[in-house]
């Protein structure tokens, strides 16, 4: 297996966190096995980390009915074809991938070739924020607004005392700060380390628990300072790594720099 997974178990539930390296951008499916089903959320970037996520999602022995989409970002729904299953998102993200998705796509073939797929899945169905009661689990899906992206979904377990945070957080790799929002993000963070939960699952890296919050505002504080004095994509990349020197994911940097300066 190219990527490495780490179990979440409660009496109730065991989620599969996959991971792949770092040339899939360290990016997490969260494979959430309950009593009768299999979830699935975010769906991977390259084509041999989703297979490999999809296989171990149907290798469980249990349907998989449901693929949740977090946000608009390739390497969260590229992956979602290999499932088979019905996918869902926010309303808001799911108008983002039918308007857009066939451009992100046509573009990142440009660089990747075949290890992106060929084609895109729009999601089909719509999650609401709200509570959910699923073979006897409670869950709270909630909207993330002006963080990493425009908008994006978390998934909590409170019961169990898990929160599957997406993007709004990170275990120690490079965060893609490209959206802009860095206070919005921030905020978010807070609002979320409010909760208390015991085990973060982040969109990027190993699972973890409120230490993971502290690093993504430390690095929010840090990139805030850094964007302000970069004058360009290089001297951004550079004070960054100078900054978090132990974070993985630098090749997030220049995949955000391209955005940050287009012209570059």
């Amino acid at each position: 297996m190219n990527g490495t997974v780490e179990k979440t178990e409660r009496a109730t539930v065991t989620i599969h966190t996959y991971t792949s390296p770092e040339s899939g951008l360290a990016a997490n499916t969260h494979i959430i096995e309950l009593a009768t089903q299999v979830l699935v959320l975010d769906t991977q970037y390259g084509v041999p980390f989703a297979i490999e996520a999809a296989e171990l999602a149907h290798s469980l022995g249990k349907p998989v009915t449901r693929v949740y989409v977090s946000h608009d970002h390739p390497d969260h729904f590229f992956g979602a074809g290999f499932f088979r299953a019905p996918v869902y998102a926010l309303a808001e993200t799911q108008a983002s991938i039918a308007a857009a998705g066939d451009a992100m796509l046509a573009g990142n073939k440009v660089v990747a070739g075949d290890f992106v797929p060929d084609s895109v899945v729009v999601p089909g169905e719509i999650v609401a924020p709200g509570v959910e009661v699923i073979d006897g689990v409670r869950f709270e899906f909630t909207a993330v607004r002006d963080a990493e992206a425009d908008v994006m979904l978390t998934i909590a377990l409170p019961e169990e005392g898990i929160v599957m945070a997406q993007d709004l957080v990170y275990d120690n790799l490079h965060l893609f700060i490209a959206g802009g929002h860095l206070d919005g993000w921030a905020n978010a963070v807070r609002a979320l380390r409010e909760k208390d939960y015991t085990t973060v699952l982040p969109g990027h890296g190993a699972p973890g628990g409120a230490e993971l919050y502290d690093f993504v505002l430390d690095y929010l504080a840090g990139a805030a300072h850094a964007l302000a004095a970069a004058a360009d994509a290089d001297e951004l990349k550079s004070s960054l790594v100078a900054a978090f020197p132990d974070a993985g994911g630098v090749g997030l940097l220049d995949i955000q720099n391209g955005y940050l300066f287009p012209q570059q």
